[in-house]
């Protein structure tokens, strides 16, 4: 999840580079920083093994939700203010 998850927010069409005035370098480094916080937090809940692709699914999705807020508040100074931005349809 540590090279997948950055390399997947900051894919030039995605809301996590969008929707934020930084460069891919900085999506790249915070998309990074959140993930491991992230997995950090869960890493008593995780199993040692992953049944793919139940549990693959199942913790990408609690993992990516709680990257995403992190990633949100760590660069709600840096975040634009636009129709676009601001609709939750375009947050995937």
């Amino acid at each position: 999840m540590t090279s997948a998850l950055p390399a997947a927010f900051c894919e030039s069409k995605q809301y996590f580079r969008q929707c934020f005035s930084i460069t891919a370098t900085q999506c790249e480094e915070t998309a990074l920083s959140v993930t491991r916080i992230c997995l950090n937090k869960y890493k008593s809940d995780l199993p040692d093994v992953l049944v793919q692709p139940k549990d693959g699914t199942h913790w990408g999705s609690i993992v990516g939700r709680c990257a995403g807020e992190t990633y949100e508040t760590v660069l709600i100074k840096k975040r634009i203010n636009s129709q676009k931005c601001n609709d939750p349809g375009n947050w995937m």
